[in-house]
């Protein structure tokens, strides 16, 4: 099985079709011991009520985490406020995947 899988992905490789074999040390965000995901809520403006929604996303991984997290890596779940502004989630969600190299986007609300 093993032998089909390797010539099959050379042949795609081949016809320059990119391959994923799995994680990797280049995979942002992730390390041996955590994983870090982020999103955007509107912490303040007209929709700041719904901020209760990450603030439970947040409580629940705090919980995975107190009982050892997934596959032994702790998840950190870092939101940032989007004030309920469509142009403001686009650029918070640059600044979560650009400079605070989140491994995945998780829980954006509504915007």
């Amino acid at each position: 099985m093993s032998r089909i899988l390797f010539f099959a992905a050379a042949a795609l490789l081949v016809l320059g079709i990119p391959v994923a074999f799995g994680g990797t040390k280049a995979d942002p965000g992730i390390t041996p011991t955590s994983i870090h995901i982020g999103g955007t809520v509107p912490l303040s403006g007209s929709a700041q009520a719904f901020q209760s929604v990450a603030k439970g996303a947040d409580a629940y991984f705090k919980y995975v985490n107190a009982r050892g997290g997934v596959n032994k890596r702790k998840i950190n779940y870092e939101y940032l406020d989007d004030q309920y502004i469509p142009s403001e989630t686009v650029r918070q969600t640059r600044v979560l995947v650009e400079e605070k190299d989140v491994f995945a986007i998780f829980n954006s609300l509504g915007t």
